[in-house]
């Protein structure tokens, strides 16, 4: 039973008119610069004290139907606060042009509301069955969903709309997309209403920042997928857990097996290990879509944007994984393991003299990877799967993996033919030129991205902002040495 059933007609007049005032005041506190954050918490009060002033208007219509009728007085005039806060609110919901009637007609703020709930309830999707307030967040999370898929599969994400998301695929740019989201009626005229209706859908408690957001990432999410930088062909993934130093634990041989004697003991063995550390870094920048193409563009800006954010993602990885690579002269860091480098004479990681690409230096760089061993000794034959150079070596490099290329006339095949891929960097900007194993068998250097994150991401700092929107595209990336038995470098000539 409501708390006001029962109550005389006359203070239940007096509640309604109060409710009415305290409601009209709540949405007066809406200003242009109000914080996202705030305006939520003006719109839950004020969808409060609208649900407490429907229940008093139910008891007073109750306590009205058992008292004789009066004449009806005219309805005092509306205060200009009141009627600006009456506007932004049918504006939201898409009915200003009844609000903007209504109050021409001398309608007060409670039948106002009351007829602007009314035709937005009319326009929404009929309720299936159960709690009124479970089908609201329901198909508001359906029509978010829906609304993210299209806009991502707009900006670029290769997939197929499903049926809810096919209502937004004929949104053609952002200001369409967000008319469509916040239920805007009519057509977008001129860049001050498309500006507008952006403006309202991320400045009130639509979650339209949240779906941008989203629809951003999955699609930046999708061209990054595509990127395939050389130094993933050389290198194993991890996922880094946290911040710190990362320990890569590399097991030595399972111990050989022994013969099992009369007394059915088995003897015990052990592992050997080598740790080398490697860490997860965090990087970011700060871009910006302008207020132009937010407003004017088709989405082809941004679409133009992700591109570019993803493709310079990849090469920064790139860049920053051969920095450390080719450290000391190409040599590579230093190993805990071995206080050396990754490539040295010592370990017959390394030509002792420079030479070009040839059946001699190659066949010499595949002997010296064949005759690795373990932690524990055993010859682990090792065989090379990859040929990594720069592009001065090319061509060269593509003749002696090509089969249709006879090394010299002594020669009716080429041994190397099918036997290695070539990859080729920029960044070796020299004639050195290296040897590696598939990485799926063993790798030298090792790669990751934060627990959690598969991709850059972007992240809104000033959801359409007075000229555009900032954003903050994050990476966190990790890469370092963890061995040396998987590769070989050749200086070259």
């Amino acid at each position: 039973m409501s708390k006001y059933t029962g109550k005389p007609a006359a203070e239940l007049r007096s509640i309604v008119a109060d409710l009415t005032k305290r409601a009209a005041d709540k949405m007066g506190e809406l200003k242009d610069d109000t914080p996202p954050e705030q305006i939520r918490t003006i719109e839950t009060a004020h969808d409060a004290l609208i649900e407490e002033l429907d229940d008093a208007k139910r008891a007073l219509s109750e306590a009205e139907s058992k008292e004789p009728r009066q004449p009806p007085s005219a309805p005092p005039a509306m205060d200009a606060r009141a009627a600006i806060a009456l506007l932004q609110r049918a504006e939201f919901y898409g009915h200003r042009e009844l609000a903007e009637r209504m109050i021409g007609e001398g309608g007060d703020e409670a039948a106002i509301i009351a007829a602007v709930q009314a035709a937005r309830a009319a326009a929404a999707p009929p309720p299936i069955g159960g709690p009124r307030a479970q089908i609201g967040r329901d198909e508001s999370e359906t029509r978010r969903r829906a609304c993210e898929d299209a806009l991502a599969i707009r900006l670029g994400e290769r997939s197929e709309p499903n049926e809810p998301a096919r209502q937004f695929m004929e949104c053609r740019s952002l200001p369409e997309f967000a008319a469509d989201y916040v239920g805007h009626r009519g057509r977008l005229s001129g860049f001050g209403e498309r500006e507008d209706v952006l403006r309202r859908a991320f400045h009130t408690t639509s979650d339209m920042p949240i779906v941008l957001e989203n629809a951003l990432n999955r699609a930046l999410r999708a061209r990054y997928l595509l990127a395939t930088p050389t130094y993933r062909m050389i290198a194993q993934q991890r996922t880094y857990m946290d911040f710190r130093d990362h320990t890569s634990v590399r097991l030595g041989d399972f111990p050989e097996m022994k013969e099992v004697k009369e007394t059915g003991e088995i003897v015990a063995g052990t592992f050997s290990e080598s740790k080398e550390k490697t860490a997860v870094k965090s990087y970011a920048i700060q871009v910006g879509f302008s207020r132009q193409l937010l407003v004017n563009d088709n989405l082809n800006g941004i679409q133009q944007v992700l591109n570019d954010r993803a493709s310079s993602v990849a090469r920064f990885e790139d860049k920053t994984f051969y920095v450390m690579m080719l450290s000391a002269a190409g040599a590579g860091p230093t190993l805990l393991e071995t206080s050396r480098a990754v490539f040295n004479t010592t370990d017959k990681t390394k030509a002792s003299s420079g030479g070009a690409i040839d059946i001699t230096t190659l066949s010499a760089a595949r002997a010296a990877m064949r005759g690795k061993t373990s932690l524990d000794g055993v010859k682990l034959n090792v065989a090379p799967s990859i040929l990594l150079v720069g592009p001065a070596y090319e061509t060269i490099a593509l003749q002696y993996t090509s089969s249709a290329f006879v090394p010299n006339q002594s020669s009716v095949i080429n041994p190397f033919s099918g036997k290695l891929t070539v990859e080729v960097t920029p960044e070796i900007t020299g004639n050195g030129w290296y040897l590696f194993a598939d990485p799926s068998v063993g790798a030298n250097f090792e790669w990751g991205l934060l627990d959690g994150y598969q991709a850059p991401r972007m992240r809104m700092d000033e959801p359409f902002g007075t000229q555009g929107m900032s954003v903050s595209l994050e990476h966190d990336f990790g890469c370092g040495a963890i061995d040396f038995r998987f590769g070989y470098l050749n200086a070259g000539a």
